[in-house]
């Protein structure tokens, strides 16, 4: 899956269907201290309509995956 800045994106999480604009991809550490890439996402909105907060995202195809993101 190709993401770029700018991309508006929707995935699936504990707090229902999301969607927001990405603003930052980077590399940077995970727990494992692993280097790997990382999407800030802004703006986000749930299925509501109401917007939650900023967040950043493993850009991984694994969790790509898992958290089932979609380029809208």
């Amino acid at each position: 899956m190709r993401i770029e800045r700018g991309n508006i994106i929707q995935w699936v999480s504990r707090a229902g269907k999301l969607k927001g604009l990405v603003s930052e991809i980077r590399l940077d550490l995970n727990a494992a201290q692993q280097v790997c890439a990382w999407m800030m996402v802004v703006d986000v909105v749930n299925e509501d309509g109401e917007f939650q907060n900023n967040v950043y995202l493993n850009a991984t195809d694994g969790y790509l995956k898992m958290m089932k993101v979609e380029v809208l």
